[in-house]
């Protein structure tokens, strides 16, 4: 029953109600309703519910070769293009919309004078034009269809709601990264072949590239401050660099310890228990070339430090000073007055000036102006920062949705 819970929860099927004590014929109930399995796993054994959620979502489904449950998943490349129309849950594995790193364009612009400044520059990855994507699972997806929140009105109009927005607790969102391999890789890797868009007024077309896994964030509703899980691929030559990695349910050795030197590799392997839970489920084996970075469910540790979680990849130059939940308890947004009558659709911004990344407990000043009552500067948008970038301005009547 516990393994039907957790797969349920997993694909977004379905919520996974709580277990209700016994109660008496009449009177208050002889005690609280207790947390479903799923949740005692992601608040006791964190690292085991990330592989859980792992094995889950990467099983193979349909007959598109190399297709998994994700690539079936609402796109937000996709979602997030009419905000006149509803998106279409896609139902099955579509051409992949792949695009640069949006966290390291922002890091980019919105640090501007340090990367202008005399000096070495601050790091920024270049993996060529197109390297991420984001998706959602069906739970996700519907929910943000049904509050429409795949527009700018609808976002801000939902913040402002009796109980702002909360995604369900069967939600779930992956953010996964890419880059060019070779055919000698594949084995390696989850890959698949992916076509570059077409370029403008050009005769000679990009061929198709061979592109393999790198990172893979999984990010689930289970705990109220989502459950935070990054993955990498062994062979990502700072995958530990700075802040170390830690596995206490997969791999051999739990803690992993950075090197002096960076870039220089490390020497990782999963339990064989693992292993053999990944065999049970039909997943491909190159998926155990993959590894566990660690996982987050809280701001702070039992003593008031900051917890930090960073992937080599997504949170590259900004390793040292990264925390999943911190940075997405600042996805923000609120309407302020704009020129030609509309509204500017603004947000917190997801970088300090340093370039780096707000850790540790979320400050009231971020989102509260003085007085009393404080009155909202920003709002929250459940952590989802493609609710704080992508949708946009919604043009004609609600009514005609």
């Amino acid at each position: 029953m516990r393994t039907v819970l957790l797969v349920i929860l997993a694909v977004g099927l379905a919520g996974l109600g709580p277990t209700l004590g016994r109660q008496p014929a009449a009177g208050p109930p002889e005690h609280a309703p207790e947390p479903s399995a799923a949740k005692i796993t992601a608040v006791n054994d964190p690292d085991k519910f990330a592989w859980d959620l792992f094995l889950e979502i990467n099983r193979p489904v349909g007959a598109e070769p190399r297709a998994v449950r994700w690539d079936e998943w609402g796109d937000q490349a996709v979602m997030y293009t009419d905000p006149n129309a509803p998106p279409v849950w896609p139902g099955a594995k579509k051409a992949r919309n792949l695009r640069p790193s949006r966290q390291h364009e922002l890091r980019r612009l919105q640090s501007a004078p340090l990367f202008a400044a005399p000096g070495p520059a601050p790091s920024v990855p270049d993996r060529g034009p197109d390297s991420e994507e984001v998706r959602m699972n069906r739970a996700g997806f519907d929910y943000v269809v049904q509050n429409g929140l795949w527009y700018q009105q609808g976002v801000i109009k939902q913040a402002r709601a009796p109980g702002g927005i909360k995604f369900p607790t069967g939600a779930i969102s992956i953010k996964a990264l890419w880059k060019v391999i070779t055919e000698a890789d594949k084995p390696r890797y989850h890959w698949d072949e992916y076509q570059p868009p077409p370029v403008p007024n050009q005769p000679n077309q990009p061929p198709k590239q061979i592109i393999g896994l790198i990172a893979l964030h999984v990010t689930s509703k289970v705990l109220p401050n989502w459950h935070w899980a990054t993955f990498e691929q062994e062979d990502n030559p700072a995958f530990a660099d700075l802040i170390g990695a830690h596995d206490s349910y997969g791999m051999i050795p739990a803690d992993v310890k950075p090197n002096p030197q960076p870039d220089k590799g490390y020497k990782t392997a999963l339990k064989p228990e693992l292993l053999a839970r990944m065999k049970a489920a039909g997943l491909d084996p190159a998926w155990g070339h993959y590894r566990l970075k660690g996982a987050q469910i809280d701001f702070t540790d039992a003593t008031g430090r900051p917890t930090i979680l960073g992937n080599s990849i997504t949170e590259d130059g900004f390793v040292a000073t990264s925390s999943c939940v911190t940075c997405h308890a600042r996805a923000t947004a609120m309407f302020q007055s704009g020129g030609g009558g509309r509204p500017a659709f603004t947000h917190l911004p997801v970088f300090n000036p340093a370039g780096q990344s707000d850790n540790g407990t979320p400050k009231p000043e971020w989102f509260w102006g003085p007085g009393t009552p404080a009155p909202p500067i920003f709002y929250q948008v459940d952590f989802l920062w493609e609710l704080s970038f992508a949708p946009k301005y919604r043009t004609v009547p609600e009514d005609t949705k």
